[in-house]
């Protein structure tokens, strides 16, 4: 009777361990704000001490059961062995990636560092082993270690079964087990604390080492050790005096450069801020810090980092201290106007796009997108030399992160969601096809849940909260940077029209006029008094009554008129924060184009009209399409024939020519890619022929090289170049295809090997 009720309770005890475990578990997946993620190391001793609580639980109820036997002191070994493992290479301390990478845009702002002296390279190396050493980077058993691990599990697992089989030696081999096991314990206590002594010792010559670097007044050497150690590794391993006294004095004495507060706000948001006011204050002030162009390069460096780390989470998520925020967004606000106002127009254009059926074709896989017109993941022909001739400011040598991705895929835990974006940045950036590297900012799981679940019974309005949340996020994202315009890229798919009509409804009715006004050319030239927007406040900036011309109304009816209640209803989730007045003197703003402006609404039709979700009615008839700021197109190269008619200063007759060569080239390669698609290519080699005509008709008249003659399907099968490269491509003979955008320069020299004629710019 009692051996039963024993069990019971065993089996109660081993549940209770394991679901707490898994509670706790839920709780750190489910709570990325939460107190578990103050920190690296807070996550690492959570963690650690769930790991403790799994181990515990399981060594009661095996003791319970096996009592002290050798098998059971063998399993523990086991576990132990495994326990050690995962406490050593995810508790302490790990290496971070320096702040210069090959895949981000910081690597441009290296070549602004001053030369180096000897004194420089020396400090920096030196700090650099002091963080080795407690890392264990340099020791050979450092980096070797995990490769001992499986070889003695395969051997204790065998030995497991030997001592079932034969009872002798499970008897013989009782005391060596007992005193490998309490060698194990012994063991991982002393590892912890040597370690945890040496991470002291470290801390303490680092700390002196910094402060010897602030009292020397360097500024030349403070930038130089700052711009080649890893900071994130060094914001482990100090402790925060340390930390505190190098930012506080650096930015008192005027030591840091604009790379160099970058790298440090970088570090400090990879480490976690959002429960740590010191640290959030420190931010704040490196960012208070910086004015004027000197800003704008900041806020560049800090969304180019290559991660789901960018200003807006920075702002938005991170600091979490609303009278911190407040004041960090007034001052972002108040520089990005005066830049305006003293430059007289934008400082740039930032180009906002979708990522599925924008970007890359989904295929007409749900949820992604619809489009069935072009395989799935296969980049558009054409948008990434548009997104480049967009981004007018871009130059190689400066830092820049313009290219925007706005993606209705939700963030779920830490890069999680986002790592399949970056991924596909980093093969176009490696591949020579993508000219920056972009900003990533993510969706909400709200929204996207109740897409999810309502799409099969609400069909496109499903999608309704989705737009309005990015049309939520671009006018957060436009109270970072104020000094630029913008451009907006999407798709009928899903809510991307519905957010770029709401942002021309929201422009119009903040510009004043009839919609129908607004063409491209007048949103250059057109200001009245704009509202200064701070989150969900408002208010108004008086200027000069003679200072704005005024505008009539149009007797056309107006295509994208907005009731204010449903404006307000579009944000979702509006960030209340106070109302703050700008510094900036009154006359400034007389100036005209003070206000950020959509320049564009590009949208590419995936699905007929009447199924596509809307703001208001997209216009068949009555208005040409080409006078509005919305643009319809079926490819990008008809997206950028309109961008020429309609605003030759964004796109050039001659960035026109190079975006349709770009088009037809990179069309070949899909098709060569994607060659058992077969005769679904003819609607999309049919719409970009269409549009190829017309751009032809337009390079005629500026007297250019036709584009490239686009062949059909059938033709680029039975070219003798396409057939040779194919066969060498099969047999493994010819050249290699190294990467991927091997295959669309491979497609161009077949277009020139066999039509020379046909390709002007072949030469």
């Amino acid at each position: 009777h009692q051996m039963p009720c024993a069990m019971a309770c065993e089996e109660d005890w081993l549940a209770a361990g394991y679901g707490l475990a898994a509670v706790l578990l839920v709780f750190y997946f489910l709570c990325e704000g939460g107190l578990c993620h103050r920190s690296h190391t807070t996550e690492s001793l959570y963690l650690s001490l769930v790991l403790l609580l799994v181990y515990v639980t399981s060594a009661s109820w095996s003791y319970a059961n096996d009592g002290e036997t050798s098998i059971y002191r063998l399993r523990q070994l086991m576990r132990l062995m495994l326990l050690f493992h995962i406490l050593r290479f995810y508790v302490f301390p790990r290496a971070q990636p320096r702040f210069h990478g090959e895949d981000n845009a910081w690597a441009p702002a290296k070549l602004w560092m001053p030369a180096p002296t000897k004194y420089a390279k020396e400090k920096a190396q030196e700090l650099q082993d002091l963080m080795d050493e407690v890392l264990e980077v340099s020791y050979e058993d450092g980096s070797n270690a995990g490769q001992y691990l499986a070889p003695a599990l395969f051997l204790i697992l065998m030995l497991e079964d030997v001592l079932l089989a034969y009872s002798k030696i499970m008897d013989a081999m009782e005391i060596p087990i007992l005193v490998l096991v309490i060698w194990m314990h012994l063991y991982s206590c002393y590892f912890a604390v040597s370690r945890f002594r040496q991470w002291s010792i470290c801390r303490s010559a680092i700390h002196d080492l910094l402060v010897d670097l602030l009292d020397g007044r360097a500024s030349d050497v403070l930038q130089h050790v700052l711009a080649n150690i890893s900071i994130g590794t060094l914001v482990e391993l100090a402790s925060w005096s340390t930390l505190d006294e190098l930012i506080r004095r650096a930015l008192a004495e005027d030591l840091l450069c604009t790379t160099s507060k970058a790298i440090l706000i970088s570090a400090l948001q990879t480490k976690g801020l959002r429960w740590k006011t010191r640290v959030r204050s420190a931010v704040c002030n490196l960012i208070l810090s910086c004015s004027g162009s000197e800003l704008t390069m900041l806020k560049n460096l800090i969304d180019g980092s290559g991660t789901y780390h960018n200003l807006y989470k920075l702002i938005y998520t991170d600091i979490s201290s609303r009278a911190c925020r407040q004041e960090v967004l007034a001052h972002l606000i108040e520089e990005g106007t005066r830049s305006r106002v003293e430059l007289g127009r934008a400082v740039d254009v930032k180009v906002l796009s979708d990522v599925d059926d924008t970007l890359q074709s989904s295929g007409g896989r749900f949820p992604a997108g619809c489009d069935r017109h072009f395989p799935k993941h296969v980049v558009y022909p054409g948008f990434l030399r548009l997104v480049q001739v967009l981004d007018r400011g871009w130059t190689p040598e400066r830092p820049s992160c313009n290219l925007v991705f706005l993606s209705a895929r939700p963030h779920l835990y830490k890069d999680v969601s986002e790592e399949k974006s970056f991924r596909l940045f980093r093969g176009l950036i490696d591949a020579g096809r993508m000219h920056s590297f972009p900003t990533l900012l993510p969706g909400r799981m709200k929204p996207g849940l109740f897409a999810l679940s309502t799409f099969t019974c609400l069909r496109a309005k499903a999608w309704q909260w989705v737009g309005n949340v990015k049309y939520t996020t671009y006018l957060r994202y436009r109270d970072l940077y104020r000094e630029y315009d913008y451009v907006f890229l999407g798709d009928n798919g899903q809510g991307d029209l519905l957010a770029g009509q709401q942002m021309l409804a929201e422009q119009r009715q903040r510009i004043g006029g009839d919609a129908t006004d607004c063409s491209m050319r007048q949103v250059a030239s057109k200001a009245q008094e704009p509202p200064y927007m701070v989150g969900a406040s408002v208010f108004q900036i008086t200027a000069p009554k003679n200072s704005v011309a005024s505008f009539g109304s149009s007797s056309v009816e107006h295509l994208w008129s907005v009731d204010p209640e449903a404006s307000g209803s579009c944000t979702s989730e509006p960030i209340k924060v106070r109302t703050v007045e700008p510094s900036i003197s009154n006359q400034s703003f007389a100036s005209p184009d003070v206000f950020p402006r959509i320049l564009c609404v590009l949208i590419r039709q995936v699905k007929p009209e009447k199924k596509s979700l809307r703001y208001k009615k997209w216009p068949s008839s009555g208005m040409s399409e080409e006078q509005g700021l919305l643009v319809p197109h079926q490819t990008y190269v008809g997206a950028a024939l309109t961008l020429h008619r309609q605003m030759p200063s964004l796109v050039s007759v001659h960035d026109l020519a190079g975006i349709a060569e770009v088009a037809v080239e990179e069309f070949d390669a899909a098709r060569w890619a994607k060659e058992r698609w077969g005769a679904r290519w003819l609607p999309a080699e049919r719409a970009l022929r269409k549009d190829l005509e017309e751009a032809a008709c337009v390079l005629r008249a500026a007297s250019l090289p036709e584009p490239p003659r686009l062949r059909t399907f059938a033709e680029l099968m039975q070219a003798e170049g396409w057939k040779r490269s194919r066969v060498n491509l099969l047999r493994g003979g010819g050249r290699t295809l190294p990467r991927r955008s091997s295959k669309l320069s491979q497609v161009s020299s077949v277009s020139t090997d066999v039509s020379p004629s046909a390709h002007p710019s072949a030469a």
